[in-house]
Order: C-alpha cells, then sequence, then structure tokens
C-alpha cells in the first residue's frame, strides 16, 4: 500500500516514474520501504 501511495501522490509523469525507479532499485537490492527492527538474539 505505501508503494501505491507514493507512485499514486505525484502529481507529474516525471515524479512517478522517478520513483517507480527508485523503488525497483530498492527491491532488487533487496531493500525495504519501511526498514524492519533487528531482533535482539535470545
Amino acid at each position: 500500500y505505501s508503494i501505491l501511495h507514493r507512485i499514486g501522490s505525484a502529481k507529474k509523469a516525471e515524479t512517478r516514474a522517478r520513483r517507480i525507479e527508485q523503488f525497483v532499485g530498492m527491491l532488487a537490492r533487496g531493500e525495504t520501504v519501511h526498514p524492519q527492527r533487528r531482533r535482539s538474539p535470545e
């Protein structure tokens, strides 16, 4: 949902295209939109 909101909230087509490229790059690197907290080993 957060990705769709960030892409859909852009008014210009150029901005939408740039955000899509950024998200594709993030996914290729294994990153997430919302970084997860590291769990402490128990």
